[in-house]
């Protein structure tokens, strides 16, 4: 019994891992995002920074920067009325951490 209700704990854990990797690769699904993360990880960008190097509508730049603010993968800090985005180390670090750590699961 006590080996069951292991099994059951860690099929468990396995699917809620699953469930939130699902997601959080859902967002990182795009190019646009990938590129956004990649920016983002030299250093803090303003939208209109953003926006300037790549391109792209200010207002496709910010459905991005959503969905990753969205996934946790992005924070951002309010200065007046501009908002400064940058990536969530920690929660960048757990899920290289955690699909390291698929096989144990």
């Amino acid at each position: 019994m006590t080996s069951r209700a292991s099994q059951a704990r860690s099929d468990a854990a396995f699917d809620g891992h699953a469930e939130e990797l699902a997601e959080l690769f859902k967002a990182l699904s795009h190019p646009v995002r990938i590129k956004l993360l990649s920016r983002l990880s030299t250093s803090r960008r303003y939208c209109g920074d953003l926006v300037s190097e790549s391109g792209l509508a200010q207002s496709t730049v910010s459905h991005h920067l959503r969905i990753l603010r969205d996934a946790g993968l992005i924070d951002v800090e309010e200065q007046g009325t501009r908002t400064c985005y940058f990536i969530n180390r920690e929660r960048i670090q757990m899920i290289c951490d955690r699909i390291l750590s698929m096989k144990t699961w």
